[in-house]
């Protein structure tokens, strides 16, 4: 919440407006700080010290535009960006590139637009390290690769693309070719082939 980590005093404030629209936290404290959430009302209502809930409350209430956009990216220093990347074995600029991606993505679901066959607008980079098991990141397979990698890093036992590739073959309808997959691939229970 400190304006001295970001890149300037305006993506400072959009982030501080973020926090205080989904937590309820106030910067001056007063009656009106409740909290959304009941966890979060349970740490306004018996702390007073920090004024700020613990980082993971905040996390679980932020959209994730506001972390990949207003918090990432506006990071001051790069060496901040390259410390929580290297967590993901990325580099700051691949990262920023993954989670805005998927957040895009996010938002076509949430408005029960269609993944399948279409030209997607925001798409992520292609990584050499690790080396991206696609070429085409301009549709949806791309993404589910991300989804994917993230997830396996974040939580190891994630059955997400397993899922997947369930989803895929249970319709055969469904052309991987249309979802961007490569030439010959066919859906299977095995994490894409990530190779550093």
């Amino acid at each position: 919440m400190s304006p001295k980590h970001f890149a300037n005093q305006g993506s400072h404030e959009e982030f501080a407006k973020k926090v205080v629209e989904q937590t309820g936290f106030c910067l001056e404290g007063g009656e009106d700080t409740k909290g959304k959430e009941v966890f979060l009302q349970h740490y306004f209502g018996k702390y007073s010290e920090p004024k700020l809930p613990p980082s993971w409350m905040i996390i679980e209430v932020l959209p994730i535009t506001a972390l990949s956009k207003k918090a990432f990216e506006s990071l001051q220093l790069r060496e901040d960006r390259k410390r929580i990347s290297s967590e993901f074995d990325l580099n700051p600029e691949v990262l920023q590139s993954w989670v805005h991606a998927i957040s895009y993505v996010k938002n076509l679901c949430a408005h029960h637009s269609r993944l399948w066959n279409r030209e997607l607008t925001i798409r992520p980079l292609i990584s050499k390290v690790p080396k991206f098991p696609v070429e085409n990141n301009s549709r949806f397979f791309a993404q589910a690769c991300v989804i994917s990698f993230l997830l396996k890093k974040v939580s190891p036992q994630s059955k997400w693309w397993e899922r997947f590739c369930k989803l895929v073959s249970d319709n055969p309808f469904i052309d991987p070719n249309a979802l961007g997959a490569p030439a010959g691939w066919k859906p299977h229970s095995e994490t894409p082939m990530w190779v550093a």
